[in-house]
């Protein structure tokens, strides 16, 4: 797992949990979106590295680019040589919704999305990060799908190996509100590994 990443990942736990103390903006038996995930990322990705950019909704094209670029990756950071692609994704006390995480880590694989970023750097004339790493972020309010999210045999790092993604995966305990036992999950994609595995 990136130190980084994971060290930024822990900061936004943190200051979550304070949040959650204060207020949950959601109707009952449901929850806060995504995008939340992604807001406290980037700004916990911005207080370390204040040189760097945060982008939220960032376009690429689809597997038939003559239908211009209608999909949207959830969220880049980059500073100096290395970025981050991110996706979000609620699970919360649903094991099935695994399955759109799998999805995700497919976008985030696409040669079309590494296409368009060639298109928004090289044609712009911007120097693209020589190393950039892949990540998933979600939050869920069960224990034993946090479990589940790091264990080399739960579900999914099997499922992201049926296609061929192999993943560091860990979680982390955000609080207890209401008898529920908020994570927050993040998993990076393993460049050119063969196994998936959690470390």
């Amino acid at each position: 797992m990136d130190e980084l990443a994971f060290t930024i990942a822990t900061k936004v736990a943190e200051h979550y949990g304070k949040m959650l103390t204060k207020f949950r903006p959601a109707r009952p038996g449901s929850e806060y979106l995504e995008q939340n995930l992604i807001t406290l990322f980037g700004h916990q990705y911005l207080l370390a590295r204040p040189e760097g950019a945060f982008f939220s909704e960032v376009p690429f094209m689809g597997k038939n680019s003559e239908r211009g670029w209608p999909n949207r990756l959830d969220a880049f950071a980059f500073c100096g040589d290395t970025g981050y692609l991110i996706e979000a994704k609620g699970i919360g006390e649903n094991p099935a919704n695994i399955a759109k995480v799998v999805a995700d880590l497919e976008r985030l694989n696409s040669p079309q999305l590494q296409d368009s970023l060639d298109i928004m750097f090289e044609e712009r004339g911007h120097a693209r990060p020589s190393q950039i790493k892949k990540l998933v972020l979600a939050d869920c309010w069960k224990k034993e799908i946090a479990d589940s999210w790091q264990d080399p045999s739960g579900k999914l790092i099997e499922d992201a190996a049926k296609v061929e993604i192999a993943l560091s995966a860990k979680s982390i305990h955000i609080g207890t509100f209401n008898k529920y036992h908020y994570y927050l999950l993040i998993a990076q994609v393993i460049e050119s590994a063969q196994t998936c595995h959690a470390e």
